[in-house]
């Protein structure tokens, strides 16, 4: 299906007297309004296995991005040729965050027990010392023992760094009360804001993580043209998505044009096909 096919069919949909009222340009604009709306109904129902398939388009997943001033750029296009290392590009919206985290412990050793006093560690752990990764093996109160990839303990005092992974819930606001609101080491956070001059759309996680991993919903892989006979829209697209996407598009057209029958029978259309 090309994006000249589907204006044919969703001519039918619409009505094609209707339809007259309508340029390429108007049809396009209608086509655009209405798979902002398809895609923003779809993520919220990403639970459903019909709907994950559906939007297998618009989702991204384990994208690994650096902070940069300890925040994140979300660009609905994308930087180029050679985009920041802390753009999110393409975004729409959030799923899901997993931040990397670093902390410094300072350790005294005696043979091979390590000693950090209220160290944050559990069997099996990763911890490093120089150039040399350690996992923790067994851990008694302040103190630890670790080997490394050959299985020889750490017995070097100095500072270590613990290396941890941990989910990232979002913080809508640093107003809302309640401790299981307020971002910490054991409870990261994310949320959304702007710098009020170049940036309007960032993202900040408190603590600073050294890199976080995403999945998130991305805008609009490929914008449909109705004029276009050549580029075929299932490269980007499956069918049901396509055909549902019409429904939108009748809906969202009766909608503007006032025709409440013709908007009801779309809604019921949208019902019976979801």
């Amino acid at each position: 299906m090309t994006g000249a096919q589907f204006w044919s069919y969703l001519q039918q949909k619409i009505d094609k007297a209707y339809s007259a009222y309508l340029d390429n340009a108007k049809a396009n604009s209608l086509i655009k309004e209405a798979m902002s709306r398809i895609v923003d109904r779809y993520w919220h129902n990403l639970s459903f296995e019909i709907e994950a398939d559906e939007m297998i388009g618009f989702q991204l997943k384990d994208k690994t991005f650096t902070p940069v001033g300890g925040v994140y750029i979300l660009n609905a296009n994308a930087t180029t040729p050679t985009p920041p290392v802390n753009e999110i590009p393409f975004y729409m919206h959030m799923m899901r965050v997993l931040g990397k985290f670093e902390q410094n412990l300072t350790v005294t050793a005696s043979g091979n027990t390590l000693t950090s006093v209220n160290h944050p560690l559990r069997k099996g752990s990763t911890i490093r010392l120089g150039v040399t990764n350690y996992t923790v093996s067994k851990v008694d109160g302040d103190t630890f023992q670790a080997k490394d990839s050959g299985g020889n303990f750490a017995t070097s005092a100095g500072t270590y760094v613990y290396f941890y992974d941990r989910e990232i819930r979002q913080m809508s606001s640093t107003r809302k009360g309640g401790s299981f609101h307020k971002a910490s080491i054991i409870t990261p956070r994310y949320e959304f804001i702007n710098n009020g001059t170049t940036e309007n759309r960032m993202m900040k996680v408190t603590p600073a993580a050294t890199s976080i991993t995403v999945d998130y919903i991305r805008t609009a892989p490929y914008t449909i043209d109705v004029a276009n006979n050549v580029i075929l829209l299932t490269d980007y697209y499956s069918e049901k998505f396509l055909y549902r996407l019409m429904d939108e598009c009748a809906l969202a057209f009766a909608a503007s044009s006032h025709d409440y029958p013709a908007k009801q029978s779309a809604s019921q259309d949208i019902i019976n096909n979801p």
